[in-house]
């Protein structure tokens, strides 16, 4: 996390408030909202406006991604999930967890990310940098799981990442994905989940380097 984030953060804010021309977003406003795999405010959080906030993530020792079930009392009209569900194994378990986590008429934003575990020679998603320590490893990928969909693979970002991944030895992105990340999220996992797909987002970064993220805004079709 760094320099991405006003970048990410942005974009997910107009993804969930999707103002109208001169609507101010800040008038979305939420009742109770957990933010998951993120220990303290940033820019994302401060920005939703919510009548009770609560945070979960591994440096609280109040949440682990990969344990089930989640110890978490709360019920949340949002649940916020950014930056670190590519360090699920079981995301078709996670997103069960926030469906039950959820109140009715709840919503969860969640994003998958790939293309940062290229970035850099010397570390990747699941790197251990200057103290700085994100907690999923895998002996040869650096990232556990991420999203796919046919809507994905027709969008135009896709396909301009697509060429980024030429430079890897790879001539599309599916396969890429399929030889590099041992899970893959469908929206028919989603389904499973209980959940339905509200809306799906894209959004690429550094065109030289590129990480090219998918967001979700789901929701519990039974609540």
């Amino acid at each position: 996390m760094g320099k991405s984030d006003p970048h990410v953060f942005n974009f997910w804010a107009h993804v969930l408030a999707n103002p109208a021309p001169g609507e101010n977003p800040m008038s979305v406003s939420y009742g109770t909202v957990g933010f998951f795999g993120q220990p303290a405010e940033n820019e994302f959080s401060t920005w939703v406006p919510a009548d009770k906030k609560h945070f979960y993530d591994l440096q609280l020792n109040n949440w682990e991604i990969n344990s089930f079930p989640y110890d978490v009392k709360e019920r949340f009209d949002l649940i916020a999930c950014t930056r670190c569900p590519y360090f699920s194994k079981y995301p078709t378990e996670m997103l069960s967890e926030f469906r039950r986590l959820l109140k009715p008429g709840g919503v969860i934003l969640i994003d998958w990310a790939v293309g940062d575990h290229w970035r850099f020679d010397e570390f990747a998603v699941g790197w251990k940098h200057h103290g700085y320590h994100e907690f999923a490893y895998h002996e040869e990928n650096f990232l556990w799981s991420c999203y796919l969909s046919e809507r994905m693979k027709s969008n135009e970002l896709y396909k301009a990442f697509e060429q980024h991944c030429e430079k890897f030895g790879y001539d599309d992105m599916e396969t890429a994905i399929h030889d590099e990340v041992p899970v893959i999220v469908t929206p028919t996992d989603v389904e499973n989940a209980g959940l339905t797909v509200d809306k799906e987002a894209y959004l690429l970064l550094w065109p030289d380097s590129p990480a090219f993220y998918t967001l979700l805004l789901l929701s519990d079709r039974d609540k």
